[in-house]
């Protein structure tokens, strides 16, 4: 099974990433804690997408080491689904810090965002040393990069509503949206959304609860432009009877 975009999330963090379905959950929470920063022993994953989120590896739990040993891809994850990250270690989350949006948040200490910037042994400070997020020198000019790249390949393939393409030389469809997505990404780059021909896609047209075009479930996808081509490329029907 080829590599899958999953969105992480933790208390502090979120983002898109793409990881390796043959991994262990094990193996998977050692990748994703330069993405959360909290510690692979202290990692619950639970991964949503399904009719209820389901916790996938606990590491306190008393199956913990036979769990670890499954593969993501035994939990059969969706394209984009959200595979969310707990730290069990037992600290105050930044989300708990800073009122998280809890019912009680009236009611609990909030710390001044000066006074927590300034503390160390946080997910902030930890992200500050090892320069990701915000902190990484060089993130602004990766995103520019993305969305110049984004942006010539549209106007260079000659993408735009409505006209007939391609995906990566196989699924064929109609361009049915060009433009951003903040529930894939942040980047600020385009994407294309695709009406494909056969039920090939992840979706109905929208992300996350957001829609951006109409059509039947499994019939949409959002690819990055430089997957898209457009021409004549008329739809394929089934001959056998």
């Amino acid at each position: 099974m080829p590599d899958i975009s999953l969105f992480i999330t933790s208390d502090a963090t979120s983002g898109e990433r793409r990881l390796d379905p043959n991994l262990t959950l094990v193996e998977i929470t050692q990748k994703l804690e330069s993405v959360t920063g909290i510690s692979p022993t202290s990692q619950k994953l639970t991964l949503y997408g399904g009719p209820q989120p389901t916790v996938i590896y606990n590491p306190d739990a008393s199956d913990a080491s036979i769990s670890g040993s499954k593969t993501l891809e035994s939990f059969n994850p969706q394209h984009l689904a959200r595979l969310h990250v707990t730290d069990t270690s037992g600290k105050i989350s930044v989300a708990e810090l800073v009122g998280g949006g809890q019912e009680d948040v009236d009611s609990r200490y909030q710390m001044p965002q000066t006074e927590y910037e300034s503390k160390s042994d946080t997910v902030l400070d930890w992200k500050r040393k090892n320069q990701l997020g915000r902190f990484d020198p060089n993130a602004k000019d990766r995103l520019d990069k993305a969305v110049v790249e984004a942006e010539e390949a549209i106007e260079a393939k000659g993408i735009k509503l409505g006209l007939r393409c391609e995906i990566n030389g196989s699924k064929r469809g109609v361009v049915r949206y060009i433009g951003e997505i903040p529930e894939i990404t942040d980047s600020g780059a385009p994407w294309i959304g695709v009406e494909l021909d056969e039920p090939l896609g992840k979706n109905d047209g929208s992300v996350k609860g957001k829609r951006y075009f109409q059509c039947k479930a499994k019939f949409g996808s959002f690819v990055k432009p430089q997957a898209v081509e457009v021409g004549d490329f008329p739809e394929e029907f089934d001959d056998e009877i």
